[in-house]
């Protein structure tokens, strides 16, 4: 897995090198989710990764963690429509529900421009079970690509959902 990740981003790299793009995500770039407020328990709910970046982006990396994880399970990772251009390059990432995390969240845009701007690059699919509690979600890394290569985020921002009654 995290070979495949890495080949990934050293394509993004190769390529922008060959073509002389500048290479860094820079400082002006984050990873936050959407997320509702609150959530009734046993329900499913979505939860969006959502990338804020003032250059383009063609390839992100990234790892979420959850607290209080018997209270919700992640049991998809879907690419989200807005970043994703083949269906093909969205590496599915390995979940963990006793663990509380999802490791190894990879796509690459390869048919066209980077996005810049604020867009979705991912949807985590959760089944609630208890309430009420928080469910603190947080990303543990995360990189994103422009047309130079893989840059560390520098603003990591973590959420809050809530499960009530």
């Amino acid at each position: 897995m995290r070979s495949e990740r890495a080949l990934l981003l050293a394509l993004v790299a190769t390529l922008s090198a060959a073509i002389g793009a500048p290479c860094g995500a820079g400082p002006n770039h984050s990873l936050s989710f959407e997320a509702p407020a609150t959530v009734p328990t046993g329900t499913v709910f979505s939860v969006d990764v959502v990338v804020n970046a003032a250059n383009p982006i063609h390839a992100f990396d990234f790892d979420v963690k959850w607290e209080s994880a018997p209270l919700a399970w992640a049991f998809l990772v879907e690419p989200h429509v807005e970043f994703d251009d083949d269906s093909a390059l969205f590496l599915t990432p390995a979940i963990s529900t006793n663990q509380g995390t999802v490791k190894g969240v990879v796509d690459l845009r390869h048919g066209g421009p980077g996005l810049s701007g604020t867009f979705r690059v991912a949807r985590i699919w959760f089944f609630s079970f208890f309430a009420p509690a928080p469910l603190h979600l947080s990303f543990t890394s995360g990189n994103l690509a422009t047309a130079g290569g893989a840059s560390p985020v520098v603003a990591l921002k973590p959420s809050v959902v809530t499960i009530g009654p």
